[in-house]
């Protein structure tokens, strides 16, 4: 029997992406190659690398880098699907040298893919030592480092911390006369989201809801459940779907969201401008804001300058954490990159330095790791379109505190078999209402349990017992 080291279901999505001619399957060496080759797959990251819209003066590490070694960097965007399967081709087919990149990003949703391997075999190389040797022990957020780890094997460093808050209409709340930022608890926040509704359902706004979740996609959900300290696919790569706490949460929030005396919840439309639009419009009360989003927030829905305010998310009693995490980004280098040692001090000039970290800290809402630039003056300003509240303060107070979240090859398997259970479980409450619901959406767990446990006993490695 032939053995493939990344196991067969790879290599037969292999084959097939190489007869579909999608991508190539290497990068091939060009006279003209720079000395470093960083790929990504956000536009952002990729203006910011390259100092695109910012000042003549302003820092430009990858300028900076070049001038002190001597060596050329090019910066390239490849669309994150293109990305990923070039990448994952180039380390099944053990290439080396010039063509593999030598810095390439990953986002969170898709970097369990590349730890399906055994962790000698990861096609990124380990950084614990160059955490290390170079002095960043401690400096970065340890929660954050979770999600591109396999087995404690550090394979990326974090660019984000993406701390989850409320941010909300205190304007249309306040007309309400409710605090909701004195909800300290779910069950206060379930409440006071009852009582805006009553108010403005008895002020002609039958279709104004509390709170925006999800109907048919499970990231809040998920996002809850993280506030509560549960991975639906734990570190150590066991299902925990069925886990009491999801069926808790699940059963809150199918009644937030469907039709009923507990509903506080509706969906938004999709995209960035389109929720904030209907933010915008007071569809919609509240939103789950990781940092990402306050940015958006505040490019597509300006005529809420002075009506938001941000808060904790509401506390769980079994939980000590007021915040979850949604989304993020790494930056690793591939195994058989050509010079890791340059490879890493470029990384590090971009992702953990105050000037590589400048632009993004400045321009958006989005928590670095790195503690140590923290202290930066502009987390102690007060921000006029979030009604002059220091929101990068409270930005930084809840990323000290951000529950860890980990990926394997099962995890978005997970949350996919989690997004069939939520949009079940809406059918079957807005039929029949809470009864029988409990039993049904425990059945509906353990079968979800049960087929990610078969995806992850067939994606089992050739040579894993």
């Amino acid at each position: 029997m032939i053995s493939f080291h990344l196991g067969k279901p790879i290599l037969v999505m292999a084959v097939l992406a190489l007869v579909a001619g999608g991508v190539g399957m290497v990068v091939r060496r060009t006279e003209n190659r720079a000395d470093i080759e960083v790929w990504t797959f956000a536009e952002s990251h990729w203006r910011t690398f390259n100092g695109i819209g910012l000042a003549p003066d302003a820092p430009l590490p990858k300028r900076d880098f070049e001038r002190d070694t001597g060596k050329s960097v090019s910066i390239k965007l490849i669309v994150a699907r293109a990305l990923n399967t070039r990448l994952s081709m180039q380390f099944m087919g053990d290439t080396k040298g010039d063509e593999v990149p030598d810095l390439v990003e990953v986002e969170i949703s898709t970097v369990g893919r590349y730890f399906r391997p055994p962790v000698d075999q990861v096609g990124f190389l380990p950084l614990n030592d160059f955490i290390k040797r170079r002095g960043w022990e401690g400096k970065i957020v340890e929660s954050r480092l979770a999600p591109w780890s396999k087995d404690g094997v550090i394979f990326g460093i974090p660019q984000d911390v993406h701390p989850v808050m409320i941010t909300y209409n205190a304007e249309l709340f306040e007309q309400a006369g409710i605090d909701l930022a004195s909800s300290a608890t779910w069950p206060a926040f379930w409440k006071n989201c009852l009582a805006f509704q009553k108010y403005w359902r008895e002020h002609g706004e039958p279709r104004r809801w509390a709170l925006e979740l999800s109907e048919s996609n499970s990231d809040s959900l998920v996002t809850m459940l993280l506030q509560r300290g549960v991975n639906v696919v734990d570190d150590q790569n066991q299902v925990r779907v069925n886990d009491p706490k999801v069926l808790a949460t699940l059963l809150d929030y199918v009644r937030m969201i469907d039709d009923g005396p507990q509903r506080i919840g509706a969906s938004t439309a999709s995209g960035n401008q389109s929720y904030s639009q209907d933010f915008a419009s007071g569809y919609i009360g509240a939103m789950f804001c990781p940092d990402w989003r306050l940015k958006y927030v505040k490019d597509y829905a300006p005529s809420l300058a002075g009506k938001l305010k941000v808060m904790p998310m509401p506390a769980w009693p079994d939980s000590p954490y007021r915040t979850s995490t949604w989304g993020g980004t790494m930056m690793g280098i591939p195994r058989n990159a050509r010079d890791p040692e340059l490879s890493w001090s470029l990384l590090e000039k971009l992702y953990l330095t105050p000037e590589g970290l400048a632009d993004t800290m400045h321009r958006t809402y989005i928590l670095p790791p790195v503690k140590t630039v923290w202290n930066d003056p502009i987390f102690e300003e007060t921000d006029p379109f979030y009604s002059n509240q220091p929101v990068r303060k409270l930005i930084r107070e809840l990323g000290s505190n951000v529950p860890p979240r980990y990926v394997s090859p099962a995890s978005t398997v997970a949350q996919a078999e989690l997004s069939m259970v939520l949009i079940k479980a809406i059918a079957r409450h807005h039929a029949n209402g809470d009864a029988g619901l409990e039993e049904y959406c425990r059945g509906l767990l353990d079968e979800a349990t049960n087929a990610v446990a078969a995806r992850i006993a067939h994606g089992r490695m050739d040579d894993e017992p």
